[in-house]
């Protein structure tokens, strides 16, 4: 089905149009309609393209927000660790058995938690891991007591 439009061109526009009409068979209608299809389609194929690579942008700026995330949650997830493995390697090796509601016994074990969390930050802000700091504390870093 056809449809009519009243269309103005320039001057060196439509002279051009006669030009190629009276080479082509004189048909002026059908080239202004295969050129008009040809220039739409091309347009559609950058408006996907341009479309589709403003997707891929906004996609690559998520997945590097979510690896950001992801890694500072491993950083929260190594220190968490971190103070497990000193407190458990502290409460087995270091901290005798303490009787309830003895003043001095209560003391030493404060003591010995402030030199756990004093321990724990050193090797948080060193940024050495608690194997790397084992044989440190096996050697007496961590406290110079051992008995009760």
């Amino acid at each position: 089905m056809r449809f009519r439009q009243n269309i103005y061109f320039e001057r060196d526009v439509a002279d051009a149009l006669d030009a190629l009409a009276g080479h082509k068979g004189g048909n002026k209608s059908q080239l202004v309609n295969d050129g008009l299809r040809e220039w739409l389609r091309i347009r559609a194929e950058k408006s996907a393209g341009t479309m589709l690579q403003q997707r891929l942008d906004r996609i690559s700026r998520k997945q590097d927000r979510v690896s950001q995330q992801v890694h500072q949650g491993l950083e929260l997830a190594v220190y968490t660790l971190e103070a497990l493995m000193l407190l458990v390697h502290h409460e087995l090796t270091v901290t005798a058995s303490l009787q309830e509601m003895d003043p001095a016994a209560k003391a030493k074990g404060d003591k010995r938690y402030q030199e756990f969390i004093d321990r724990l930050g050193v090797n948080i802000s060193k940024g050495t891991a608690f194997s790397a700091s084992n044989d440190e504390a096996a050697r007496g870093g961590l406290s110079a007591e051992t008995g009760a």
